[in-house]
């Protein structure tokens, strides 16, 4: 024979009066307290006081939750419907290495989210997996977008920066905008995701594009189809490019080494930096992979190097690194994996060109190396960073 109890257990009965078992005593007997778990037996009390320590430690293990108070648009920090619950954001945590470090704020996954897949035959699309969804699951239909003007990119308007750029004939031809947008975002519908940021009637008049004339104007025409390549994203210290120091292609010193002039249509090519770039049949070409070379951060030192219409190479090497470290640590998401607490990417990168009925629209109507438009998707936050540059001559003054 069983009795229940009042604290929800069923208990054998062992000869014993189960209303007595069961009736509240004080110092008298055994019973079930009001509090979980709690007996008021007087021989209990080290068990009594064992356990509300745990019952205190478990109430304060529980997450504090806080509700948004601003609208998704206005806080740049993602989609966030109805006011959904969110935990306060973690403090960020700086990448570390035993080299130079790209130091790359990290912010945890909204509250709900699943962690990026890891496995798998993507690993092309970056350190995520083309499987990772992010947000809250729901239904994939037509994605909404909206320009975040708020958001700056303090890596290309810093003094230092400008006057690089402007030594490279990039200034005035570079440009980095954010929008949000409020569906969930996976890897492997990439062109329905970019084909519907062009259809977007918020994207259309504030997305940036240069005219041949060099004035920034708004797309102004109807995209009729999309390519967006994949661009691997994986590094995380800025090591990745000691290999032209020990291949005497950059000097202890820092200087680059010189070689004779040579052409590499459009480029002038004057030191072994510019060679291993882009002469394919150089003899030091193959230290850079070609996995190496679809690299994001590799892509952002190259379009560095080889900067604009009427660009001055620097002498030294530090001015690129140094830049390319500031806009890849402002572009690109990372988190900390909270089981091996390493740094992963989470950020998906695409390379972007857009046509309408009469051909290539955007980035521009002339095709070049060095025009380009990257889409850096952060499914986390749901934001997408677009960095956007035309080949040309920069501002000189």
């Amino acid at each position: 024979m069983h009795y229940v109890f009042s604290d929800g257990f069923r208990r054998p009965h062992r000869g014993r009066d189960p209303q007595v078992e069961n009736r509240w005593t004080e110092g008298k007997g055994r019973g079930i307290g009001k509090e979980m778990g709690k007996n008021l037996s007087p021989h209990s009390e080290a068990r009594n006081t064992q356990t509300e320590r745990k019952n205190k430690n478990y109430r304060h293990k529980r997450p504090l939750l806080t509700r948004t108070a601003r609208p998704w648009w206005e806080t740049g920090e993602g989609w966030d419907p109805g006011g959904a619950w969110h935990q306060p954001p973690e403090e960020p945590t700086l990448i570390s290495s035993s080299h130079d470090p790209v130091e790359i704020d990290a912010w945890p996954r909204p509250h709900g989210s699943e962690p990026p897949s890891l496995y798998g035959n993507d690993s092309h699309l970056g350190a995520a997996g083309a499987t990772m969804a992010a947000g809250e699951p729901g239904k994939l239909g037509g994605y909404y977008f909206r320009y975040l003007p708020q958001k700056t990119f303090p890596s290309l308007s810093t003094r230092e920066t400008s006057s690089r750029l402007r030594q490279w004939s990039m200034l005035g031809r570079i440009e980095a905008q954010a929008f949000g947008f409020d569906q969930v975002f996976q890897a492997y519908r990439k062109d329905e995701f970019v084909m519907a940021f062009f259809k977007d009637p918020n994207v259309i008049p504030n997305l940036k594009m240069l005219s041949d004339s060099g004035q920034w104007i708004t797309l102004g025409t109807e995209v009729k189809k999309i390519e967006a390549i994949n661009i691997p994203c994986t590094q995380l210290s800025m090591s990745f490019f000691k290999r032209l120091y020990s291949e005497d292609i950059v000097r202890e010193s820092g200087h680059i080494v010189k070689c004779l002039d040579s052409f590499c249509d459009p480029f002038l090519i004057s030191d072994e930096l510019r060679k291993v770039l882009l002469v394919e049949d150089s003899e030091k070409y193959e230290i850079f992979s070609q996995r190496d070379r679809e690299e994001f951060l590799f892509c952002l030192f190259k379009h560095l190097c080889l900067g604009g219409a009427l660009c001055q190479y620097e002498d030294v090497l530090n001015p690129y690194l140094e830049t390319t470290k500031l806009i890849y640590k402002d572009l690109v998401s990372v988190r900390k994996n909270p089981q091996t607490k390493e740094i992963q990417i989470t950020s998906f990168i695409f390379k972007v060109t857009a046509y309408d009925s009469d051909g290539v629209c955007y980035p521009s109507t002339k095709s070049h190396e060095q025009t380009f438009s990257y889409f850096i998707v952060d499914p986390f936050k749901r934001h997408v960073h677009v960095l956007y540059h035309c080949y040309g001559i920069g501002e000189m003054s």
